[in-house]
């Protein structure tokens, strides 16, 4: 019998929940796969959701950019993970 994923909060069915992710924010490689929804490394935790740097300073420019995500981008597979799914660890 096999172990079954953890269950997590990222709003599909039981079915469809994915693993959990694991990223270490002390890790150089981990800081520059996991980014942004826009493509920058400089966020941070914060409740349920991340704080992107970058994102709060090119919104005082632009009104439609959000420095608020709910989920990180990984640059090697493309993939778009819910934050519900991230386990920070360091």
């Amino acid at each position: 019998m096999s172990a079954k994923p953890p269950l997590v909060c990222d709003g599909s069915a039981v079915e469809d929940a994915g693993p959990l992710v694991r990223i270490d924010r002390s890790q150089f490689t981990d800081r520059m796969r996991y980014v942004c929804p826009n493509g920058h490394a400089s966020w941070a935790p914060t409740n349920s959701h991340i704080w992107c740097r970058s994102c709060s300073r090119a919104s005082a420019n632009d009104d439609d950019i959000d420095p608020e995500h709910y989920s990180v981008r990984d640059k090697k597979t493309g993939e778009l993970i819910s934050y519900a799914r991230v386990e920070l660890v360091e």
